[in-house]
């Protein structure tokens, strides 16, 4: 493979993440975060950096030099290796580029761009931003494993953006909270989107366990672009979390725990987050993860109480089995559906919905036929749900977006002019002749 130039960006304050600039906030805002600095200035030196120490371990020079001391004694495993040395590179010819995505509040992410080689020419090619686990790092991340399944995968040429979030290994500057996460999840966004020219429809987010809470939360800045969120064993929120911990502890050993992370900048409440998304989601759970369990995880709470805002199909899939380590484990292997394994399956399949600005004029509906999708055929063709005057909309109950196809016609039988449209494709409105 021929060396490929660094890849430099710098994201700027979008709307999305606008709230969270220290700059616009106003002149009492400011003042009083000053007056709070100096009064809880002893408190903060000493309470945050042990919540950050828990909540996000990975950050801590101490947990990265013991975790790489760990993986080159016992893995035989430098913790920095050539890229290319991969299987994903070495055997399915992706290309690696190296990337510094600079975020507006001036730190430096550093990661890779795994192109895979059908990435310019294939109409269905996608891209899946990833979001890793806590004390993980992308370079030998326990995601591999799904990062091989896609690889390997005919129908959907998968590319894949890794990165490692501030404070962890190369990339700049202990994350403070959330907010700074935030600012990260948002800023590899932009990197994908405007640096990499990446169509947002076909762009995915995955992350798992703390991840999750980075990929929930950057979709529903996003709620409705056409991109899905993939969540594997991730927790309901933080605050779920906190309480599991102290469980066993007196009552206001464990109220004042979850109010101290909540002070320092932690909640993460990703069943929120995802009641705000409109685009496919789906949440993979195991029976046996160790380290969020049954009670505390997102599958868990969307089966409980289900979705009251979500205006997307969310499937979840959870699986059993495992040695007791499950949280980390790969999901590959555990079960298969009629010889398919699922995970696979989960990113060929999608669920989703086309909304179309049409005026038919009095008395006429909308049709959509196609392929690819539950119910859709050429041959004959299916209502569209009118939602105002001009205004109709289809919800595919399942669709193999590798194969998925369709036009709109007139009282199912005047053709709208042009190309089949696909997934990947604008959605422009349609012309008839």
């Amino acid at each position: 493979m021929v060396p490929v130039d660094k890849i430099y960006f710098s994201a700027s304050w979008s709307p999305s993440i606008e709230n969270l600039n220290p700059a616009l906030k106003s002149l009492s805002q400011k003042i009083d975060s000053f007056f709070k600095k100096i009064i809880l200035f002893i408190p903060n030196s000493l309470v945050k950096p042990i919540i950050r120490f828990f909540v996000y371990p990975s950050s801590s020079f101490l947990f990265y030099a013991a975790v790489s001391i760990y993986r080159c004694v016992y893995s035989k495993n430098l913790f920095y290796f050539d890229m290319e040395k991969q299987s994903v590179i070495q055997q399915h010819g992706y290309s690696a580029q190296a990337i510094e995505a600079t975020t507006p509040d001036q730190v430096k992410l550093r990661g890779h761009f795994l192109k895979h080689p059908q990435h310019d020419g294939n109409p269905n090619a996608r891209v899946l931003l990833c979001f890793h686990g806590n004390g993980d790092f992308y370079q030998s991340s326990t995601s591999n494993w799904l990062r091989e399944l896609l690889a390997s995968n005919k129908d959907v040429p998968y590319s894949f953006l890794l990165f490692n979030p501030r404070g962890v290994a190369s990339s700049q500057r202990a994350g403070s909270d959330e907010d700074t996460l935030k600012i990260d999840a948002e800023s590899m966004y932009q990197f994908a989107v405007e640096g990499l020219k990446i169509p947002e429809s076909r762009l995915d987010l995955y992350g798992h366990s703390l991840g999750g809470g980075q990929a929930a939360n950057l979709k529903a800045l996003h709620p409705s672009t056409g991109g899905r969120v993939f969540l594997d064993r991730t927790f309901a929120s933080l605050d779920m979390m906190v309480s599991m911990v102290f469980m066993n502890a007196r009552p206001w050993i464990r109220d004042l725990a979850r109010r101290l992370v909540k002070y320092c900048g932690w909640e993460f409440d990703n069943y929120r987050a995802v009641n705000q998304i409109k685009d496919p989601v789906v949440v993979f759970s195991h029976a046996s993860d160790c380290s969020i369990p049954k009670s505390c995880s997102l599958a868990q709470s969307i089966i409980q109480n289900g979705l009251k805002d979500a205006q997307a199909p969310v499937r979840i899939l959870e699986f059993g089995g495992g040695n007791g380590v499950a949280h980390m484990d790969p999901l590959t292997g555990f079960a298969k559906q009629d010889g398919v394994e699922p995970v696979l399956n989960a990113f060929n399949v999608s669920c989703g919905k086309v909304r179309v600005h049409c005026d038919v004029g009095f008395g006429n509906a909308l049709y959509i036929r196609g392929q690819g999708a539950e119910h859709l055929h050429w041959s004959k063709g299916v209502l569209m749900k009118n939602v105002d005057a001009n205004t109709w909309e289809h919800d595919f109950q399942s669709a193999d977006i590798s194969k998925l196809e369709f036009k709109y016609l007139i009282n199912d039988s005047l053709w709208e002019t042009g190309r089949n449209r696909t997934n990947s494709a604008k959605q422009l409105d349609p012309c008839f002749a």
